[in-house]
């Protein structure tokens, strides 16, 4: 936004703005930008955003103008209730939502290992259709709101769990297993790899340097693989967004065969 305004980056999620500004500033800087902010992109709250913490990828935020931090936000016909204060939203996977939903077919049974408040299990169960779709989700307050977000969206077929995915077991196995998680995805690629039927497709979310691509994903998915005393063959690899400088949010989808003999 030019000089408008004294921030490095900042996105809308609904009716709220979170800002992450430069270090430098004051607080009361940072109140006097986040009055100018809300003018001009509309909202009725602006937060900063001052980190990522822990496993479960805890935002740290600071609201500094407005009212509450819940919000309902609508991506592609998809409504999203979220607490921005206590649960992250990538509105950078936009595309990467939209592009698996052209992937599934209707009689699929899908796992969402990472379901969160519903970011890939809510615009496919509303557009793709398939049988079903088992939400896992071990953090209790994103699980709230994906039951929430289940209701509100009026889908069908969609088996929420509030669980840790490494623990999870199921009375099948899947077409397709979601791994929108990272970072160290690949420590779940044993659980994934175990509930995957023969011809099945895990999409491997990571995020690697740039100079790690793409032989280090390949050799994490191989070991898993050789462990697991299974086949893969690689569907299709591609750039999601960037994550940090020279750091890189990947997605490869990979076909699993049956167990080597």
């Amino acid at each position: 936004m030019g000089d408008a305004v004294d921030t490095t980056t900042f996105h809308v999620i609904g009716d709220i703005c979170l800002v992450k500004f430069r270090d430098e500033l004051t607080l009361p800087r940072k109140r006097e930008e986040a009055r100018r902010i809300q003018i001009l992109v509309h909202v009725k709250t602006v937060c900063e955003l001052q980190g990522i913490e822990g496993e479960l990828r805890t935002p740290i935020v600071r609201k500094l103008l407005g009212g509450e931090t819940v919000t309902v936000h609508k991506e592609h016909g998809v409504l999203y209730k979220l607490d921005v204060a206590k649960i992250m939203f990538s509105k950078g996977n936009v595309n990467e939502r939209q592009r698996l939903t052209g992937l599934v077919q209707r009689n699929e049974r899908i796992l969402d290992m990472f379901a969160g408040i519903g970011y890939f299990t809510l615009p496919l169960a509303k557009t793709a259709l398939p049988r079903e779709i088992v939400a896992c989700e071990k953090n209790l307050v994103a699980y709230h709101y994906l039951k929430e977000n289940i209701v509100l969206n009026k889908v069908g077929g969609v088996i929420p769990l509030r669980r840790d995915c490494r623990t999870l077991t199921y009375h099948h196995a899947f077409d397709r297993i979601l791994m929108g998680y990272f970072p160290g995805t690949e420590t779940f690629l044993p659980h994934a790899l175990r509930m995957t039927k023969p011809g099945g497709t895990i999409h491997y979310h990571n995020i690697y340097r740039e100079d790690e691509l793409w032989d280090a994903p390949h050799k994490h998915i191989a070991d898993a693989c050789a462990a697991a005393k299974r086949t893969f063959r690689v569907l299709n690899e591609h750039v999601v967004k960037s994550y940090s400088p020279h750091v890189l949010h990947v997605v490869v989808d990979v076909a699993i065969d049956g167990k080597k003999e």
